[in-house]
């Protein structure tokens, strides 16, 4: 018997996965974010962010591809709900959260901030491109139900 999976419901990659971020999922406390150093923390979230991507999005000098072809795979990286794309929003947060106001702007955070946005715009829209709705409207308007009157009496 063949069974159908929604792989869009199992969760990212764990490779490299900083350790706040297993925590918070672990954790009942969803809205207290963690406390992180953010160069640490960055080249945590960088590691991991970098181990779950698609080979083909990997480029020789460790930079990612920014030419996504029609037919390119997305299946890691599509995932939905708590443990999928969501997770890696919300860890991106915590380290654009610890940055210092006082300093200049840290590219490589920022730089995560438009990749990930890159991403889920890319996810998007595949789907938006692939997932035709199946519902269809009516052909015959004698079929339609009739409008129900008000009657005054």
């Amino acid at each position: 018997m063949l069974r159908h999976t929604n792989r869009t419901l199992q969760n990212l990659p764990t490779t490299s996965r900083p350790a706040e971020v297993t925590a918070w999922i672990k954790s009942k406390k969803k809205e207290v974010p963690p406390e992180v150093d953010p160069d640490t923390y960055g080249s945590s979230f960088m590691a991991w962010w970098f181990a779950i991507q698609p080979t083909w999005r990997l480029s020789d000098n460790a930079s990612f591809v920014y030419e996504a072809l029609p037919d390119e795979d997305w299946r890691l990286l599509r995932k939905g709900g708590s443990a999928g794309l969501y997770t890696v929003v919300v860890a991106l947060s915590w380290w654009i959260r610890a940055l210092p106001s006082d300093l200049p702007p840290c590219l490589r955070a920022w730089s995560a901030v438009r990749d990930v946005q890159w991403v889920i715009d890319q996810i998007y829209n595949m789907v938006l491109h692939t997932c035709k709705g199946t519902k269809r409207g009516r052909e015959d308007p004698a079929l339609q139900a009739p409008q129900s009157r008000k009657v005054k009496r």
